[in-house]
């Protein structure tokens, strides 16, 4: 499951630098 989030985090994180580009 903790890998599981992380890979949330890490789209997350994807999503708000593309937002923010």
């Amino acid at each position: 499951m903790v890998i599981c989030y992380s890979l949330q985090s890490v789209s997350a994180t994807s999503i708000i630098l593309i937002l923010g580009v």
